[in-house]
């Protein structure tokens, strides 16, 4: 057989394998031996082999972006560390000094001027002496920088000043704000503020400013009795200590004849907040009023107010004998800018001053001078109407230039 078999797939087949014997076949054409070629099968394609249950591979590159991600989250977290480091430092990058000590904190108040206490309001007290203070209880605040200048500190500086004299006891706190600038190595102070004084009395109440503000202590209890002992003698017989006590005022004033007497009682105590409070408790030894006279004939009616009106007669004076025909029916005793509280009614005049018409014809002892009103000019701010009726509360003067109300009420007290 001299035919071949052909290969599948292109592969090449082996070439033939021939025996040629050399001894007895000399002059003979040797006969080729035939030997079985073997056949090869095709190989699968490589895509197409893999084996049974065998794991995906995974790609190179998904495991670069993973890595890339964990790059960016670290880089993201140091910029971050960075920025607060920068600029989350409070107000500014320049370190706090440390506070003042509690020794230049002491000198500090020691070379400032302290102002006392003026315990204005507070009844029946003396502040003469309040000077040279004792100053104690020492203390250093907190270091805060300044908000609107970067670089400068400040920190309070405490401590307490006593003020004390034979009637009473101040102990004033205070406050001194001190500053560290960068450019400088030491704390500057500046001003000193005053707080709330804590009042203590240290001694009786001032019995002579009693005295003098009978009237008041006496209409606070009875409006028709300080009316009946105005401009009276007053011979106080007390038992008073810095804890209170009582007092009492033995009255007398003389009309012509007759003599009027009377006993005041009162206690004594003390409130923080306005002195010594004196309370009346009874009065004794005093005679009953006269009954009022009845009047033989009708009192004609008031007549309704009249926007712009004017009173017709200037009843008021300075004089206390210029008013012969009406007797007044109260009595008032003031200095200049006490308060008092007058019913009325309110008449505005044509060039817009506005005047209180009183309910009662008053006599009034002002500075020690007597006079005998039924009209006070009002000045300070204050919404009224005409023909309106009100009690007017006020600090009382005598700078009117009204003829009729030389007196005038300031609205505005406070």
């Amino acid at each position: 057989m001299s035919e071949s078999r052909s290969v599948s797939e292109g592969v090449a087949s082996p070439s033939p394998t021939v025996n040629i014997g050399m001894a007895g076949m000399q002059g003979q054409q040797a006969q080729p031996d035939i030997v079985p070629i073997p056949v090869v099968a095709a190989a699968p394609p490589r895509s197409a082999y893999r084996q049974p249950n065998a794991p995906k591979q995974k790609k190179p590159g998904s495991k670069l972006l993973i890595i890339g991600i964990i790059l960016c989250v670290i880089a993201l977290a140091a910029l971050a560390a960075i920025l607060y480091l920068v600029f989350a430092r409070p107000f500014s990058s320049v370190d706090a000094p440390e506070p003042p000590q509690v020794s230049e904190v002491e000198a500090s108040f020691r070379n400032a001027k302290i102002e006392p206490p003026s315990l204005e309001g507070y009844m029946y007290i003396k502040t003469e002496g309040f000077s040279n203070p004792e100053l104690s209880d020492f203390q250093t605040g907190n270091v805060t920088e300044d908000s609107t200048a970067k670089g400068t500190f400040n920190c309070n500086g405490e401590a307490k000043a006593t003020f004390q004299n034979d009637y009473v006891k101040a102990v004033v706190p205070l406050t001194l704000k001190m500053t560290h600038a960068s450019s400088s190595t030491s704390w500057v102070p500046g001003g000193i503020d005053e707080g709330t004084p804590e009042v203590t009395p240290t001694g009786p109440a001032d019995l002579e400013a009693m005295q003098k503000n009978i009237q008041n202590i006496l209409k606070g209890y009875n409006q028709d009795v300080a009316s009946r002992f105005v401009d009276c003698e007053v011979r106080p017989e007390a038992s008073l200590n810095n804890q209170g006590g009582t007092v009492v005022f033995n009255l007398s004033k003389t009309t012509g004849d007759e003599t009027l007497t009377c006993a005041v009682n009162a206690d004594v105590t003390w409130n923080g907040d306005a002195g010594w409070d004196v309370k009346v408790t009874g009065i004794t030894g005093l005679p009953e009023p006269p009954a009022a006279e009845t009047p033989t004939e009708e009192t004609p009616a008031e007549p309704e107010p009249v926007e712009n009106q004017t009173p017709s007669e200037p009843s008021n004076t300075g004089d206390s004998n210029s008013s012969t025909e009406r007797r007044p029916t109260m009595a008032l005793t003031c200095w200049t800018g006490d308060l008092v509280e007058i019913p009325g009614t309110i008449q505005v005049q044509a060039n817009g001053s506005v005047l209180l018409r009183t309910d009662d014809l008053i006599q009034v002892s002002f500075n020690e001078k007597i006079y005998i009103v039924d009209y006070f000019e009002l000045t300070g701010s204050g919404s009224f109407q005409n023909g309106q009726h009100v009690i007017v509360i006020g600090a009382i003067s005598a700078t009117g230039t009204n003829p009729i109300a030389p007196l005038v009420i300031n609205l505005n007290y406070i």
